[in-house]
């Protein structure tokens, strides 16, 4: 409880403090992103739903969806149905995808949480698109497939590995042994 009134403290001076800044650089990308994620951090989570999506509706910015994706409101269904209303106007966003299904998966949607993630993927979504995707799977049951959507979100998560090709040419040559 005491902890609880400390984090409402820090939410009312920075939302005094928010108050005090010009409106003109209330829009600024960098400022709104920390002041949302700063929100996050302090539990106010359906302040910043209405916060982003009210920018996201302004200017299409892909980190702000990326925090409106691991949003946590007290009406988990608002976010998601205001999203899949973004889809239309932005089908191919790799980072919608991924909040989609983020959100879904919040909503125990699980089927339409592994439907969302694989189209995220596809559209050069991130590792986290495949940890996410990978942890849905595991969870409805099926480890084969969520094994190896971590191995590829693995190998997605760094562009400084040995290129794939060097492996693939190397199982045409003879075994190499260690010394």
């Amino acid at each position: 409880a005491k902890y609880q009134g400390k984090k409402q403290e820090a939410a009312q001076a920075l939302a005094h403090v928010w108050a005090s800044v010009p409106e003109h650089l209330r829009v600024d990308k960098n400022l709104l992103y920390h002041y949302s994620s700063c929100l996050i951090s302090l539990g106010e989570d359906d302040k910043v739903e209405r916060l982003l999506a009210k920018a996201l509706e302004q200017h299409w910015h892909q980190p702000w969806l990326d925090l409106y994706g691991l949003l946590h409101c007290s009406d988990s269904k608002k976010p998601l149905l205001i999203a899949e209303k973004w889809l239309a106007k932005h089908p191919h966003s790799a980072s919608l995808l991924l909040a989609l299904g983020r959100l879904c998966l919040q909503n125990q949607q699980w089927g339409r949480a592994v439907d969302f993630l694989k189209k995220s993927i596809a559209q050069q979504g991130g590792p986290e698109a495949y940890a996410e995707l990978a942890r849905a799977l595991d969870f409805i049951g099926d480890t084969e497939k969520s094994l190896d959507y971590y191995k590829q979100g693995l190998l997605a998560s760094s562009r400084t590995l040995v290129s794939a090709k060097v492996f693939n040419q190397a199982k045409t040559k003879q075994p190499v042994t260690a010394k």
